[in-house]
């Protein structure tokens, strides 16, 4: 597809015209798909499949169904799959296998756009997945409406391939934190992966690393708001309850304060640059508000709710009350660590 229809189609998504997002079309610059040009690109590359022994293995879809990590492909024409994202899989791929330290010195802007393709080839596989499988003739998981809510951050995508910038010095449109994890002898323990459907947001754990992202925000979350649980967890060989929390606490941060962001769009010459309108400082998150997390808490801990809030405090496995950050040994299983961690008493104390 031509720049200029590419650039089209955002403007009139922006406007609120309907598009309908094809089968036959790169998922990344849309082109027309023949079978000259026609590859299917894995969400999760196939390194990371091999890497976490993930292709047998399957993820829970939003509507509650499974799918299996090697049928997690997107249509993509063979120049953007063999050339452009090919490139940046080799870059990501070799830092995440010198682990934690490689990953902290890579490019932000490479691994924004590897996180932002996950994130959004999801959404796409999810576009294309039904709602209820029994019906043929049913919706999707995810509708065009709701791909469209995305446009700006598939503008963004662009990048990958030359044909986006932003153009401010201070500001990217990332917030980005690397994480040390601690290791279990099972490979397969060692992944794990939480989004967001209503923001573009996503944390993934794999060996020793973690990363979590707020993939829109403009640096708000690293740069603007003080959240303590992420301090202490940069300071952490985390847990992967640890680390799940600290990926829920960002992202319940982002839905308290995020703001859809406004932004002049200029392009020309195949170039397209998008300047952020300046937006307000965003307010103080209280502990209080952090309640509303704890049902969530219990589910990705698979653990009764309990366990996790008495009605007027909520556990955290990541600081002492006083905040120290709370080393947490990994027995190296996914059981929740219940003799070790139990809602904090009265005294604002962690019983044992």
């Amino acid at each position: 597809m031509e720049t200029d229809a590419l650039m089209e189609r955002f403007i009139a998504r922006e406007q609120g015209q309907k598009w309908t997002y094809s089968e036959h079309e790169c998922f990344l610059c849309l082109t027309p798909l023949t079978e000259r040009n026609r590859t299917r690109e894995h969400v999760f590359p196939k390194w990371l499949l091999n890497r976490h022994g993930l292709w047998a293995e399957s993820m829970t879809l939003m509507n509650g169904t499974t799918m299996q990590y090697r049928q997690l492909t997107i249509p993509c024409c063979r120049e953007c799959n063999g050339q452009y994202l090919s490139i940046m899989e080799k870059e990501v791929a070799t830092a995440f296998d010198g682990g934690y330290d490689e990953v902290k010195q890579l490019d932000r802007k490479t691994l924004f756009l590897w996180l932002a393709k996950l994130f959004y080839g999801l959404l796409i596989k999810e576009r294309r997945t039904l709602l209820d499988r029994r019906d043929q003739n049913g919706n999707m998981i995810v509708g065009d409406d709701d791909l469209d809510r995305f446009a700006m951050h598939h503008l963004l995508m662009q990048a990958v391939r030359g044909g986006s910038t932003w153009s401010s010095a201070r500001e990217n449109p990332w917030s980005i934190f690397v994480f040390k994890c601690q290791t279990s002898e099972d490979v397969r323990l060692n992944f794990d992966y939480i989004d967001s459907f209503r923001i573009p947001f996503l944390a993934i754990r794999s060996g020793d690393v973690a990363v979590i992202a707020a993939l829109q925000d403009w640096g708000h979350l690293e740069n603007g708001i003080e959240v303590k649980h992420l301090a202490a967890a940069q300071q952490l060989a985390l847990h992967p309850f640890q680390f799940k929390e600290a990926a829920l606490v960002a992202c319940y941060t982002l839905l308290v304060f995020f703001q859809d962001r406004r932004f002049v769009v200029a392009w020309a010459d195949g170039q397209r640059e998008i300047i952020p309108i300046p937006m307000p400082s965003p307010r103080v998150l209280e502990d209080a508000q952090l309640l509303h997390l704890a049902p969530e808490l219990a589910r990705h801990f698979n653990t009764p709710l309990e366990h996790i809030t008495d009605g007027r405090k909520l556990i955290t496995t990541l600081m002492e009350p006083d905040g120290t950050p709370w080393t947490l040994a990994w027995d190296g299983t996914d059981r929740f660590p219940t003799m070790t961690i139990h809602p904090v008493d009265a005294l604002g104390e962690h019983p044992v």
